[in-house]
Formats: structure tokens, C-alpha cells, sequence
């Protein structure tokens, strides 16, 4: 994991609790919205491909997270002093470097003789005739997010004026949109934005709002992604399927409205 993203995670948990106070500015039925940036990590992937002539698996494909900050965007409305649902758009980003090893199980057929064979969970490297990644593919996760907010009533209370803090719960569901520049067998690129699955991510944050409208907010994400329907080519028909476990962070600015 990226140095600076572990520490981006730990001062998530361990600095948030300084901002309490008792005095909630969450007031019931007020929408609101925020924009900000974003920062991710990802597990190894794992790829299914099934077509008339292949059917085989990859595991252990490794994708690094990032350097570049991505945005983030969200609208969404107060129940009530504590609950609290909304609509909001992560990009994402992540790295999927060529030349890598990964396993494999299954088989090729008909594609190249340098490739064509049985395959018995054995490494293999990721070459020009077999699969080429876009080093920078996207993922667009549109999702709508439910949480739950209170205050603090411990630790360093806060009494200049209407400054006031909250810690946050929320689970989130929707949809992954990926965009991709991935060569497979040599054939021509799938480029597009399309919907290929969903996600789901479980969410721990706080807040500190200032005077009665304006707060900034982290969250920290953890999730999962299936993605079904991936698209790497239109010139073979072949179904790939995709999954992958991500943690995110994300820092916002917003404003009740």
C-alpha cells in the first residue's frame, strides 16, 4: 500500500475524534451537497474469459492504486438529525501494469500457437499476444448511499462559535462504469464507457461543520466490485467477468442547502 495513502487512512481514524461537540447544526429535512477528492487501493483482480475457442481464468493480476487524485461528487438529503440518504459519483483509478505475472487455469484454442494450449493454474506473463492493459484504466462507481450521523459527546469539545462535529456509518450500492483501452489476443480496443456491473462499500467518516451551512468531511471506504459484462473487444464474442475488493478515502467540501 501506498505510503501516503496509509497515512491518509490512519489520520481518518485517529484525528477525527478531536473535533466534538454537543451541539448538533444537523437539523431535520435540509438537503446538501459536496465535492472533493479521492484516493483508492485495490486488491489483486480476478478475470474470467469464455469464448468458443478459450475458456480460462486469471488470478493474481496485480493493480496498483494511483497517484492521481480523483474527484468525487455528491447530493443528498436529512431525514432527520441522523439519517441521511444521497446520490454521488467516484471516479477511480487504477494500474494495471504489462509485463506482469499472473496465474492461469483453463485453455486456448484457435488464437496463437505460441499461446494455444491447456493451462493448470500456472503463471504466465502478460505479453503483446496474449493481453495488453490500458496502464491507466477508469471506473466511474455511481451509487446511492445511506448513513447514519451523530454527535460526539466526548473527547476535545469545540465551543467557538457554531463549530460543531459528527462521526458517520453508511452503506452504498450501485453502479461500475469502467472505461478501458485493453488489447486482447491483438484484436481491436473496446474504448467506450459503458455499464459492465455494480458495487457495494460500507463507509466510516466524520465531519466538522462550520457555522451552520458549510462542512468539510472524510470518509474512508471499504468495497467490493462485481463486474459481469466487461468489454475488451468487439471483434471476438467473448464474456468477461471481473472482480475485485477496493478501499477508498475521501475528502469533501459541502454545504447544507
Amino acid at each position: 500500500m501506498n505510503t501516503g495513502l496509509k497515512a491518509t487512512l490512519l489520520a481518518t481514524l485517529i484525528c477525527a475524534p478531536v473535533f466534538a461537540n454537543a451541539n448538533s447544526v444537523v437539523q431535520e429535512k435540509k438537503w446538501f451537497g459536496s465535492v472533493g477528492m479521492n484516493r483508492a487501493l485495490y486488491s489483486d483482480i480476478h478475470y474470467t474469459f469464455e469464448a468458443d475457442d478459450f475458456d480460462f481464468t486469471l488470478s493474481k493480476v496485480d493493480a496498483d492504486n494511483s497517484e492521481v487524485f480523483k474527484n468525487n461528487i455528491s447530493f443528498g438529503y436529512f431525514f432527520d438529525e441522523h439519517y441521511a440518504v444521497s446520490v454521488g459519483v467516484d471516479q477511480l483509478r487504477y494500474v494495471l501494469a504489462n509485463g506482469q505475472t499472473v496465474k492461469i487455469d483453463g485453455e486456448i484454442a484457435n488464437i496463437d500457437s505460441n499461446i494455444d494450449r491447456k493451462y493448470n493454474n500456472e503463471s504466465v506473463t502478460l505479453e503483446d499476444e496474449f493481453i495488453m492493459f490500458d496502464e491507466r484504466d477508469a471506473m466511474t462507481y455511481i451509487y446511492v448511499d445511506h448513513s447514519y450521523y451523530d454527535e460526539y459527546h466526548e473527547f476535545i469539545p469545540l465551543k467557538e462559535g457554531n463549530v460543531t462535529s459528527h462521526w458517520l456509518v453508511g452503506l452504498s450500492a450501485g453502479m461500475m462504469l469502467p472505461q478501458n483501452n485493453a488489447v486482447l489476443f491483438k484484436q481491436d480496443s473496446f474504448d467506450e464507457l459503458y455499464l459492465a456491473g455494480a458495487g457495494v462499500n460500507v463507509k466510516l467518516g466524520a465531519n466538522l461543520f462550520l457555522g451552520q451551512n458549510f462542512f468539510l468531511q472524510s470518509e474512508m471506504k471499504m468495497g467490493y466490485a462485481n463486474l459481469w459484462n466487461v468489454k475488451m473487444t468487439e471483434d471476438i464474442d467473448v464474456d468477461i467477468t471481473q472482480q475485485f475488493t477496493f478501499g477508498q478515502i475521501n475528502l469533501s467540501v459541502g454545504a447544507l442547502l
